[in-house]
């Protein structure tokens, strides 16, 4: 039986862990329960079928035999994120997720973002890629050195900064954390 906590929040696995799974064996074939949806929908067939929309869309249907240790980097973290959103989780929680892809793999996880939000999951992301924040996140919760620095809207943690109509995100933050205002210039 699947512990209620485990099926109600998907974790990006780290690649190094992901080792001599095959996703048409352990994810696919030999673990139907793991396909359950977080609506609490048990259907292996309706499972199966997800994780092949998911293989599609990911790029990976045509490697799910071999080995994810055989994988490239970016496969072994597409691999992570599709086991993580393939039971349809409540909750997930990601960790930098698009480390390591290429643009069309940066671009359909956010496609992926925008499809889990409309879906109304919680997603905790945890990344460097601010353009994505900017783009998907209602919420932003910066850290710095450990400390909850702020805590809001990206419009409002740019507005909060109070560095004028033309600042992003990144100055946003540079600001708040004290490190804005490097110049390269003469460096070399």
């Amino acid at each position: 039986a699947r512990d209620p906590d485990r099926a109600a929040v998907g974790a990006q696995e780290a690649d190094d862990r992901l080792g001599q799974r095959r996703l048409a064996g352990p994810v696919v074939a030999e673990q139907p329960e793991d396909l359950a949806g977080g609506d609490g929908e048990r259907d292996p067939v309706q499972g199966h079928e997800r994780a092949g929309r998911l293989l599609e869309f990911l790029g990976l249907s045509g490697a799910a035999d071999r080995a994810v240790a055989t994988y490239s980097r970016g496969m072994r973290r597409k691999t992570a994120i599709a086991l993580a959103v393939v039971s349809d989780p409540e909750a997930l929680l990601f960790d930098e997720p698009t480390d390591g892809l290429d643009p069309d793999g940066a671009a359909r996880f956010a496609e992926l973002l925008g499809e889990l939000k409309r879906r109304g999951r919680t997603i905790i992301l945890q990344t460097h890629i601010l353009g994505l924040v900017e783009k998907r996140c209602d919420r932003v919760a910066l850290l710095d050195k450990g400390k909850l620095v702020a805590l809001g809207t990206p419009q409002e943690l740019i507005a909060r900064a109070g560095l004028g109509p033309e600042a992003d995100l990144e100055d946003a933050i540079l600001a708040m954390t004290q490190r804005g205002g490097r110049d390269a210039r003469g460096l070399l």
